[in-house]
């Protein structure tokens, strides 16, 4: 193997783990404000309730669908 494909395969393993960082971030982010939003409301969460960041909206369904996949190491 030449120095320069061993430079190119540390790029792309460098690519690889901050895709999945960022993946991950993106999770615990959503998992967090739910969360921290949950817990002001008296009322129960259901699945189908919508949760807002920016301008980006997901039910509480979908983070919770991302939360679990990336502690399962899913995409």
């Amino acid at each position: 193997m030449t120095n320069s494909q061993r430079i190119e395969g540390q790029r792309l393993a460098i690519n690889k783990l901050n895709s999945e960082n960022a993946r991950l971030r993106h999770a615990l982010r959503w998992t967090a404000a739910a969360l921290q939003e949950a817990c002001r409301k008296p009322t129960i969460i259901t699945p189908q309730d919508r949760w807002r960041i920016d301008r980006e909206t997901l039910t509480t369904g979908q983070i919770l669908d991302a939360a679990d996949a990336a502690l399962q190491g899913e995409k």
